[in-house]
């Protein structure tokens, strides 16, 4: 019964600790901003560290043939080539990050936020970087992320979240 009870304590102070650090705006976002719900596309590039994307992106995707163009390039490298999620671009849009090409592994990409504030999309995107004294497998690596969102006729901004993974 002890256990149950400082188990249950413990999670829920991990998950207070969560929400706390994710409903604040970053830096670069405006003061009220109204978060939105990111989700995943299932079977995507998502978290995605071996793409055929090798240069820096941000972009917001609009359309199926746009989607697919990306989607054919990102997993040019896998065999077989998985299908294209499907996205209901009447409701919703794409937002994709890539790092581009990086020499080894410990580098990673995401999109833990995006706000709205006056009509104006802010889309947080944390790149990570390994800190030195890093054990690094010796491959070449190109993160990518995509989310999707609610569709949105304003603009849409990139706010960066550089990190570096500590390794000590």
């Amino acid at each position: 019964m002890i256990r149950k009870a400082i188990g249950y304590l413990a999670v829920v102070a991990l998950t207070a600790g969560c929400d706390s650090a994710t409903t604040a705006p970053p830096p670069g976002v405006p003061a009220g901003s109204t978060a939105l719900q990111v989700l995943t596309v299932p079977d995507s590039v998502a978290q995605h560290l071996y793409s055929g994307i090798k240069d820096r992106r941000r972009l917001v995707i609009r359309d199926m043939v746009t989607w697919t163009q990306l989607w054919n390039e990102a997993t040019q490298q896998r065999q077989p080539r998985p299908p294209v999620p499907q996205v209901d671009f009447t409701r919703e849009v794409l937002i994709v990050a890539s790092m581009g090409s990086r020499p080894t592994g410990g580098y990673s990409i995401d999109i833990p936020n995006v706000y709205e504030s006056g009509g104006q999309r802010y889309v947080v995107v944390r790149e990570v970087s390994p800190g030195a004294g890093c054990v690094l497998t010796q491959a070449l690596t190109a993160p990518v992320i995509a989310v999707r969102v609610s569709q949105h006729a304003g603009s849409t901004s990139f706010v960066e979240e550089p990190r570096t993974r500590p390794c000590t």
